[in-house]
């Protein structure tokens, strides 16, 4: 039989405070966004362990593992960012991507630059994905996270993953994708509903795929010409990229183009808990004994409580069969 099971650790004022029981916990991982989040609802009733009231407080650390029978992994590495006092609590904190939200950005401006030393230049330490020229550059923003939010709308994207282990990694790059993520296997032993997936034959999609260059000028955007690969009536999929020629545009636009046209499963696949599925991993869909092959998540919705122990992938980029 499985039993639910969690930890949950608060770094505050009065020191660790350690949980094992909470009604109910939602957790929010979305690579389309800068941020992870947590929502966190404890029992009616909680002591404080020596406390005479709360002692939490914004941006205190929260650390969540999730699991069955003791057997937790870590789900959630955060800062509390606020605090619903009604009965019962509810916490919601932010992943360690909200660090940079109070952190100044340092105006400077680049004749031409890497990614590497613009995040270098401003104290970011990540793992950079790909050697990403970003080509004449004035950082203007007021903060840290305002920057990687301009970079990720011009086709960069930043974000903390935990990736198995027990310390979060934060990485940059235009693409983030294997050997960096892992694989989950999707089968009737652990999904738990797949209503919700749709499946096209790669004869019977169109698409056309829209490559838009993002690079600046003396702070104003450079007017590029877009490239499109595909059918012009085709399902439209845009892309940003940053600082790239013409032909490297179109040779990014073939290769999502080559993805999208190889067909295959969409939408929404919910698994049982357990392993903890990321951002970017890639999960290996088998249904009725058939392999699908192999999808990017893009998105992941965790519950945990009187529901059971859920992720709810959403997928649509086929990585490999």
């Amino acid at each position: 039989m499985y039993r639910l099971t969690c930890n949950i650790e608060i770094r505050c004022s009065e020191g660790v405070l350690r949980l094992s029981h909470a009604s109910e916990i939602e957790i929010k991982k979305d690579a389309g966004v800068l941020c992870d989040t947590l929502r966190l609802t404890l029992p009616k009733r909680i002591r404080w362990r020596g406390a005479e009231r709360n002692p939490i407080r914004r941006g205190d650390e929260i650390r969540v593992w999730l699991g069955y029978n003791d057997r937790n992994r870590l789900a959630f590495v955060g800062l509390v960012r606020k605090i619903e006092p009604h009965t019962p609590m509810v916490i919601e904190a932010q992943d360690m991507m909200c660090q940079f939200q109070t952190v100044d950005a340092k105006k400077k401006a680049y004749t031409s630059t890497t990614l590497n030393t613009l995040l270098k230049d401003q104290g970011v330490e990540c793992v950079i994905k790909g050697t990403q020229s970003v080509g004449a550059y004035r950082v203007e923003c007021n903060t840290v996270s305002e920057l990687l939010s301009s970079l990720h709308r011009q086709g960069i994207r930043s974000m903390m993953r935990i990736g198995g282990g027990e310390e979060p990694t934060m990485y940059s790059g235009l693409i983030i994708s294997p050997p960096d993520v892992r694989t989950f296997l999707a089968d009737e032993r652990t999904i738990a509903d797949k209503s919700r997936l749709q499946y096209a034959h790669a004869d019977s999609v169109r698409f056309l795929v829209r490559v838009k260059n993002n690079s600046t000028t003396k702070g104003k955007r450079r007017d590029m010409k877009r490239v499109e690969v595909g059918y012009k009536d085709g399902e439209l999929r845009t892309f940003n990229v940053i600082n790239m020629t013409e032909a490297e545009m179109k040779e990014y636009a073939e290769v999502q183009y080559a993805k999208l046209q190889q067909g295959g499963l969409s939408g929404e696949v919910t698994l049982f808990g357990g392993e903890i599925v990321d951002k970017l991993d890639g999960v290996r869909v088998i249904i009725e004994g058939h392999d699908e092959g192999v999808y990017q998540v893009e998105r992941n919705n965790i519950t945990w409580g009187s529901g059971g122990f859920r992720q709810c992938l959403t997928i649509n980029t086929k990585l490999s069969q």
